[in-house]
């Protein structure tokens, strides 16, 4: 399957606050309010993105397209998390799921550590 490579998306300036809010680490057991907040804006960074469709066809696929789900026994990301009863805005704010705002709004490759830096500035 040939799949382009999206262009970074621009964020708002908005969004970019709601983006520097989400811990994307996530190692280890992070206390439970770290865990809810950084859902939180990762479930408003979404809608936000969602509502001005700044959000690239293949980065919505990650999460919809069965395809692009390896090992998921024909289901979408979002299609498993349904199936377990988790549907809606619990899906966005669901830990499992913070690495899909990573996904969905960042160029590949490229880490919470360094989203804020203009992309010519990257090494």
């Amino acid at each position: 399957m040939d799949v382009p490579r999206p262009e970074q998306v621009a964020l708002t300036p908005e969004e970019r606050a709601l983006l520097e809010r989400i811990d994307f680490d996530g190692t280890g057991f992070p206390e439970p309010e770290v865990v809810r907040a950084s859902g939180a804006a990762a479930a408003e960074l979404t809608h936000s993105l969602l509502d001005r469709g700044a959000i690239p066809e293949i980065r919505l696929r990650y999460v919809t397209d069965p395809e692009l789900n390896i090992g998921g026994h024909g289901k979408s990301r979002a299609e498993v998390f349904e199936r377990n009863g988790c549907v809606g805005e619990a899906m966005l704010q669901h830990p499992s799921l913070l690495a899909v705002p990573q996904v969905l709004h960042l160029r590949p490759g490229s880490s919470d550590a360094d989203h804020s830096r203009p992309q010519e500035d990257r090494g």
